[in-house]
């Protein structure tokens, strides 16, 4: 595996590992920041918003912030359940 590949596998995993901690503390999350839009890196809460543009283009910009290496969800204020 080359440093490229190492690198790659590596973004997944903190991904993953991030998105992971999402799950786990979804209730923690919703109770503390409904409504709101929250960026997650190295399992940590880094940037809430009102919406995603500004998570995106604002703060997380500032900060120097990957957004397409981090979580960015929407926590909903009431549970949500969608039919297809």
């Amino acid at each position: 595996m080359n440093m490229k590949e190492n690198k790659l596998l590596h973004d997944l995993i903190d991904y993953e590992n991030d998105f992971k901690y999402f799950l786990k503390e979804n209730k923690l999350l919703k109770e503390k920041y409904a409504g709101k839009v929250v960026l997650i890196k190295n399992k940590e809460v880094k940037i809430v918003g009102d919406t995603i543009e500004e998570v995106k283009k604002k703060k997380a910009l500032q900060l120097g912030i990957d957004v397409s290496k981090s979580v960015v969800e929407f926590i909903p204020k009431e549970d949500v359940t969608l039919i297809i």
